[in-house]
């Protein structure tokens, strides 16, 4: 067989070529509003199906097959664990902290109260600072007398942290209250406050440093507020009378002992004199007496004589 790789043999002398009727063209289509396109090198346009042209005499060439096309291998991924994280905070998430109470009701210790204030007068002051849960003065077991202290439970921790600030040394007259928390207390104040700039400063940074301004903005005009409720609660202790009578007592209690022995000591020696007197007085009745007693028998014994 002929080597396909070799360059074609010419044709024989005298050889005349067959002709051949001309191939009806198929129509080419074309797009509405284009030209048909023309076949390339002049060739007339090649049936659908028809078998291409060679040499006379010689086989045509065999097409190739279409190889297969690869298919590339489909690679096994392990499963991968996904992890969802948590939404970072909104503004509705520290609207929600801020208006929410905290976690548990808070206590504080209210000591050196002056004696002469009423038990409700007491639980109005502390209501001035926030909403009192409970209020809980203690009383003497033998007298059943109220204490100079007592016990009071807030409902927010905002609350107990502005009693710190404003009643801690309020003063009634010449007494000064005393406001304090214990150490555990503190430190969950401490925490609480800790906790809520952490949820403020998470959130977008604009949004993080309004929130904080507004936080910082409430929370001293809140403390205007209550001073000026403050002063109008001292005045109405004035006009009770409350005032004078804590002064009148603080004065009788803290009186220079030194004037007190003397004052004592001068009333002591009045009474020494009232009751010299008075044994004097007695002394001068019993001499009279006797005088007359003695005048008496010696008128007896003369008309006895005659």
């Amino acid at each position: 067989p002929p080597n396909p790789q070799a360059a074609p043999a010419p044709p024989p002398a005298g050889y005349v070529p067959p002709t051949y009727a001309p191939q009806q063209a198929y129509p080419q289509q074309a797009y509405p509003g284009y030209p048909p396109v023309a076949q390339p090198y002049g060739y007339p346009p090649q049936p659908y199906g028809y078998p291409p042209q060679g040499y006379p005499g010689y086989p045509a060439y065999q097409a190739m097959p279409p190889a297969t096309p690869m298919v590339s291998p489909h690679i096994q991924r392990p499963p991968t664990t996904q992890i969802s994280l948590p939404p970072p905070p909104t503004t509705n998430t520290v609207q929600s902290f801020t208006n929410t109470g905290v976690e548990k009701k808070t206590s504080l210790y209210v000591g050196k109260i002056p004696e002469g204030i009423p038990d409700d007068k007491v639980k109005e002051l502390l209501e001035i600072c926030g909403t009192v849960v409970s209020w809980k003065r203690v009383e003497d077991v033998e007298t059943k007398k109220p204490k100079a202290f007592g016990f009071c439970e807030y409902e927010k921790a905002e609350h107990v942290m502005r009693a710190l600030r404003l009643l801690n040394g309020y003063k009634i007259g010449p007494a000064e209250l005393l406001v304090k928390v214990d150490s555990k207390t503190q430190a969950y104040l401490d925490d609480f406050v800790v906790r809520k700039k952490a949820i403020l400063l998470q959130v977008k940074e604009k949004d993080a440093a309004a929130h904080i301004e507004d936080f910082d903005k409430s929370q001293a005009d809140e403390d205007v507020r209550v001073v000026e409720e403050l002063k109008r609660f001292y005045e109405s202790l004035q006009k009770d009378g409350i005032v004078a009578a804590v002064e009148r007592r603080l004065q009788s209690a803290t009186a220079d002992p030194k004037e007190e022995g003397k004052e004592r000591s001068g009333r002591d020696r009045d009474k020494d004199r009232e009751r010299d007197r008075e044994r004097d007085r007695v002394r001068n009745r019993d001499r009279d007496r006797d005088k007359d007693r003695e005048r008496d028998r010696e008128r007896d014994r003369v008309r006895n004589r005659d």
